[in-house]
């Protein structure tokens, strides 16, 4: 039950922000954030006192890039296919993602590419496409709600 009232609050809120046509800017923020993380010096980014790894804090990022994107395109056009625009997007983002691995060994002093957080993405990725597909019902649902 408390499953069911958690999604409920969530799609309550996405809605919420879909009705306000945000989650294109919240979306464009994240990954804007995203990329200034990767791309400074870390020793000038705030100390986060939990007890993450990186590969985690890749995991949950990835993660929430995609459901972000995901949710963006898949309310912007009206006739899409859900698992067509969801590969789009797992594809997108993981190549932004190596992306930002490329620039951190070319463009930083103090940032090197690395293979397994490119890794760590794809998991997050996946992670997200399949929460995704599991929950497409539901989405599409809500779709119908605008």
């Amino acid at each position: 039950m408390p499953q069911k009232l958690m999604i409920y609050w969530m799609m309550k809120l996405i809605k919420k922000l879909l009705g306000h046509k945000s989650l294109l800017f919240i979306a464009f923020v994240y990954t804007s954030i995203i990329t200034f993380g990767s791309l400074v010096n870390p020793t000038t980014l705030p100390k986060i006192d939990a007890n993450l790894s990186d590969k985690t804090i890749h995991i949950i990022g990835y993660f929430f890039l995609t459901v972000l994107w995901a949710f963006y395109g898949f309310f912007k056009f009206r006739d899409v296919d859900f698992k067509k625009l969801l590969i789009s997007i797992s594809v997108l983002t993981l190549v932004y993602g190596m992306i930002i691995e490329v620039l951190q060994s070319e463009l930083t002093k103090n940032r090197q590419a690395d293979i397994y957080d490119i890794y760590a993405n794809g998991v997050g990725i996946i992670i997200a496409a399949i929460l995704l597909i599991r929950y497409q019902k539901k989405i599409k649902k809500l779709k119908s709600n605008f």
